[in-house]
């Protein structure tokens, strides 16, 4: 019988598996909201483009101790260096990730400061995944790293991050904005 590699390696059915298993929860990960869930907002920048070819990405919360893990697939909309990611959209996904991990462990933050190491290339239409974890809250700050690897373990790119807790003058602001359209 003939191989059917060269169909799996279409871009078309590659994305349909990626839709697939990009929602798959790994053993010990739950799916979490994303901020456009939990606001109620639109997504943007990273989240807002699940049905093309940017990025894909699903949170989920590790069960063992409540860090964020994710999956993520970069598309050729990505592409800077040739069949690899953009380094500013690799960043954008770790500033999502850790600004997530905050959000869903009940600290509305924004970043403050995020600093990127990028160790190798990476690669555009593959599933990777995502890790990010608070390291510690001094008032309001709260220190953040992230990873993004292959399923493998190889770190791709890892980051640490300084996000500050909204005042709640500041949450109400949020909210007022989440409940009229951006302009």
């Amino acid at each position: 019988m003939p191989s059917l590699d060269w169909f799996k390696n279409l871009p078309f059915v590659r994305r349909l598996i990626v839709d697939d298993s990009i929602h798959k929860p790994e053993p010990g990960w739950t799916p979490v909201a994303g901020i456009a869930d939990i606001t109620g907002h639109p997504p943007r920048f990273v989240s807002a483009d699940q049905e093309q070819d940017r990025i894909k990405i699903r949170f989920f919360k590790l069960q063992s101790d409540g860090s964020l893990r994710g999956k993520v697939w970069f598309g050729p909309l990505c592409e800077g260096p040739p069949g690899s990611a953009h380094g500013g959209s690799v960043a954008a996904v770790l500033d999502e990730a850790m600004g997530q991990s905050s959000w869903i462990a009940g600290y509305p933050v924004v970043a403050a400061k995020i600093e990127v190491n990028f160790r190798f290339p990476v690669p555009l239409g593959s599933l990777l995944w995502l890790e990010a974890s608070i390291t510690e809250i001094q008032g309001r700050k709260v220190f953040i790293i992230g990873k993004l690897r292959r399923p493998d373990g190889k770190v791709l790119a890892d980051s640490s991050g300084l996000f500050v807790i909204l005042n709640e003058d500041q949450q109400l602001k949020v909210i007022k904005k989440v409940k009229r359209p951006l302009t």
